[in-house]
């Protein structure tokens, strides 16, 4: 049986005969999409004080990271890009292995275009390999992975990123086999990260670990073969007893289909996507209701056990932890009626009746079982809210809205992009299929 990083990089020396227009229209937001959450993300904690690492060790450079500022050397602007990407949680995010697949492999295919001169399709191209090869270490591995602890956009990401880069860098078949398996040396990250900046900053290292494993292949730096399905192997390393071997997927996978098989998910508020099913829970009963902090008597969310476990934060100072508060998030879409960057901001976390309604709501939370794929709308979330005058509502959700069952549409995500501080000008290079020259293009 074919090793699985030769069975993609056998597929991925010329992959376009295999994608369909819908795939790369995908490929296409996806973009947009990233660059969006870049921008955004550009002036967050977390991403000035990684270019603040970045420039005290001396990494300056010619590249400039999305978003604008200092140049830096390549390796550190993919970082930043990554880091950019995910700073808000806004980026998007797949099923198959619970990762961020846009953040680390754009992070580090957005920086190399600078130098590399790559075209948007040549990027978007790219960007499907790199989506292709987490989504397949992502069936093959299962929820088990991601519920062991590990972030799975730490694990996944470097191996995805280091194919796509190695297919926008021209490698062979055997660079491009070489690159993944170099990338496994850099899977690292726990969850037990998250509500911190250093959740950020795993797709930024994820970015550049893939970026510096594709250029270590093209320098002739050899790795092992197959390093997935024996012993000691990535899968007996890193799966657990649900996951299943790689060349079971080899077996009935056909590669270019991964977007079709796994659609990507997409977000319309800035915050861990197991908070939006209760936000979008929480919006519908304040059209319903229209409750003001006073009236509230009791708000409970009922919600899988282990979503509750990453987005389970009772009090939220910060804004990386209020991304990871159910409770301070579906107080905020309750009292509002909306939920936005500027409910993340540090004078929005203030808000007196936002965090006294968001400790009086009660989390209650029941088992998944180990059959469920991530999201299942077979394990929903449910709020119930009691008002004081004895009137009472529950709105219950379970295909999330971003997901493939409700997909926001290209309208929506250049919406979004405006939104988030890309100009009309950006925005309209980033349609046009023209090759990326200067440092200028992404400094909206």
């Amino acid at each position: 049986m074919i090793a699985f990083n030769h069975w993609v990089a056998d597929w991925a020396q010329d992959p376009q005969s295999s994608f369909t227009g819908y795939v790369h229209a995908e490929a296409h937001l996806a973009l947009l999409d990233t660059v969006a959450c870049m921008i955004a993300g550009r002036s967050e904690i977390q991403s000035e004080r990684c270019v603040k690492a970045m420039l005290g060790a001396g990494e300056t450079g010619t590249v400039v990271p999305v978003g604008g500022g200092a140049g830096l050397v390549l390796g550190a602007a993919a970082l930043v890009n990554g880091v950019r990407a995910h700073a808000l949680d806004f980026d998007d995010y797949e099923a198959a292995g619970s990762t961020h697949p846009s953040a680390s492999i754009l992070g580090a295919l957005l920086a190399v275009a600078q130098r590399q001169g790559l075209s948007v399709s040549d990027i978007t191209t790219a960007w499907l390999v790199g989506y292709e090869v987490i989504v397949r270490l992502g069936q093959a591995l299962g929820y088990g992975h991601y519920l062991r602890g590990w972030h799975a956009t730490s694990t996944l990401g470097p191996i995805g990123t280091s194919a796509a880069v190695a297919v926008a860098l021209g490698l062979d078949k055997d660079g491009i086999a070489n690159a993944m398996s170099l990338a496994t040396s850099a899977s690292a990250g726990m969850k037990l990260q998250f509500a911190t900046d250093t959740k950020a900053l795993h797709a930024g290292l994820a970015a550049r670990a893939g970026l510096q494993a594709a250029f270590l292949a093209e320098s002739g730096l050899t790795a092992v073969a197959d390093i997935w399905d024996g012993a000691y192997g990535f899968l007996d390393l890193y799966g657990a007893p649900s996951s299943s071997p790689l060349r079971n997927v080899i077996a009935t996978a056909q590669l270019g289909n991964a977007v079709l098989d796994y659609p990507i998910l997409r977000k319309p508020w800035p915050s861990c996507a197991y908070t939006h099913r209760a936000i979008e829970a929480a919006l519908a009963l304040n059209i319903h209701l229209k409750p003001n902090a006073d009236q509230i008597a009791q708000v409970s969310v009922r919600m899988p056990e282990p979503f509750a476990r990453v987005v389970g934060i009772k009090s939220a100072s910060t804004a990386a932890q209020a991304r990871f508060s159910t409770t301070y998030c579906v107080a905020t879409a309750l009292l509002k009626g909306s939920i936005t960057l500027a409910d993340f901001a540090a004078e929005a976390l203030t808000r007196s009746d936002v965090q006294t309604l968001a400790s009086r709501i009660v989390l209650d939370q029941y088992p998944l079982g180990d059959e469920l794929e991530d999201l299942s709308a077979e394990a929903p979330d449910t709020v119930e809210i009691t008002l004081h005058d004895g009137r009472s509502a529950t709105r219950t959700i379970g295909d999330v809205r971003g997901g493939p069952m409700r997909p926001m549409n290209r309208a929506e995500i250049e919406s979004k992009f405006l939104s988030c501080g890309g100009s009309a000008n950006v925005l309209q290079l980033l349609k046009e299929d023209r090759v990326i020259v200067t440092k200028y293009f992404f400094d909206s």
